[in-house]
């Protein structure tokens, strides 16, 4: 799989029980370049952290969102402006764009809390 930008460096698999922590600080950690986890266990949170089960917990938390103009963010054009909403209608919005995926419509990109 390609790492989410057009022409850019394709993301490294990592397989999560080929090594341990000293060994996943050295090659992934320190590395500071995202990384595929495959085969991670997340526990119970994959299937508890439904999109419901987030805006129940968190729907009322104020979080500030950047909303590009375009499909993806681009940092060095600044093609994005700051949006601070309730966290269930960020919920609403990325699970709604990730079912109709036309990256269009200036809605968020990314979220920092």
């Amino acid at each position: 799989e390609g790492g989410g930008g057009g022409g850019g460096k394709q993301v490294r698999r990592v397989a999560c029980g080929a090594f341990g922590r000293a060994d996943f600080e050295e090659q992934v950690y320190r590395a500071r370049e995202p990384v595929i986890l495959e085969g991670a266990d997340f526990g119970a949170a994959v299937d508890v952290w439904t999109p419901q089960y987030l805006r129940e917990r968190a729907g009322d938390t104020r979080v500030s969102v950047h909303v590009a103009r375009e499909g993806r963010l681009n940092f060095l054009q600044r093609n994005y402006n700051f949006r601070t909403m309730p966290f269930r209608e960020l919920v609403d919005l990325i699970f709604c764009r990730s079912r109709d995926s036309d990256g269009a419509g200036g809605e968020p990109a990314a979220a920092a809390a």
